[in-house]
């Protein structure tokens, strides 16, 4: 007796479940040697719609910094302000322009991607809301006390 197309799913949803390794190193395999097939495929479906790549792109930066404000606390270590739009991520010893550089980004822009490859050091960022951080920066200390 042959399987459903239910059932046919099912186990195939339940192997792919089982096996996230090599599955995942099936897909590597794949796109490196088939990259003019997937570049093109990209770039067609960009085309099509730049505007919703756009708004993907967006949507995922947002979730990958939300994701790392939540890793440090979710909250300015000096004021306590929750709000994510007013935090931002500040090197302890001061040393951001510098660190910034030795990574190869000079305006920060891949400083989440670099925190979460780092598994998210607590020794030399910290979580501040902008007003601690600017303080910190312009005065040497926040009013607050905290930093």
């Amino acid at each position: 007796m042959s399987k459903t197309p239910e059932e046919k799913l099912a186990a195939s949803r339940k192997w792919k479940a089982e096996n996230k390794g090599r599955v995942a190193d099936y897909k590597k395999r794949w796109n490196k040697e088939n990259k003019g097939h997937v570049d093109n495929y990209n770039a067609d479906h960009y085309r099509l719609d730049p505007e919703h790549h756009k708004r993907r792109r967006t949507v995922y930066a947002r979730n990958e910094r939300r994701n790392a404000i939540s890793e440090y606390g979710g909250e300015c270590v000096c004021c306590g302000e929750e709000t994510f739009e007013f935090l931002t991520f500040d090197h302890i010893n001061n040393d951001g322009a510098e660190h910034r550089r030795s990574i190869g980004d000079p305006q920060g822009k891949s400083m989440v991607a670099w925190l979460k490859r780092n598994n998210y050091p607590k020794d030399i960022i910290q979580l501040l809301c902008f007003n601690c951080n600017h303080a910190k920066a312009k005065y040497g200390s926040c009013p607050h006390g905290g930093v």
